[in-house]
This record gives C-alpha cells, structure tokens and sequence, in this order.
C-alpha cells in the first residue's frame, strides 16, 4: 500500500509500472493527471478510487492490471483514453 504526498497533482509515466506487489493505492486529492502506463502490470491492483479533481487518464495507464476488479471515475473526469485500460 502506498501514500502519496496530498499536493501531487500529476504522477508521471511508468512511476509504478510492474509493481507486481502493489495491492492498493491512495491518491491525493488534487490529483488531475494519470500520465502513460503509469500503474502498468501492476497485477496485484485490485481497486482504485480516482480523486475528484482528476481530469485525465493517458494511455495503458492501467493495462494489464490483471486483478483490477473495481474503479471509481470521478464525474469531471474530461479525458479517458481509449487504450487506458486495454
């Protein structure tokens, strides 16, 4: 499980790409940007509940999260790429 600081607001390409034994993850806040490949075959993800202030989600930025069963989009939420998830 990982905490990160609350005044993040982007978290940048493959920060945690692999990380096979990450199960949960809290995201701060003010969080808007999920950037490329960001949680990438982190097949142990088992949920995620995106910030409310979160705006966009790149590419492959949950792909291959095998385990990833639920998630909550946040409803501003102005950019979902097509290959997010895929």
């Amino acid at each position: 499980s990982i905490t990160l600081p609350p005044n993040l607001t982007t978290l940048g390409g493959f920060v945690f790409k692999g990380c096979t034994s990450l199960r949960s993850i809290t995201l701060p806040h003010n969080l808007t940007t999920l950037n490329e490949y960001v949680f990438c075959k982190c097949t142990s993800l088992s949920s995620v509940a995106l910030p409310l202030h979160l705006k966009i989600v790149n590419v492959g930025a949950f792909k291959g999260c095998t385990s990833l069963r639920f998630i909550t989009l946040p409803p501003n939420l102005q950019t979902l790429c097509p290959c997010a998830f895929m």
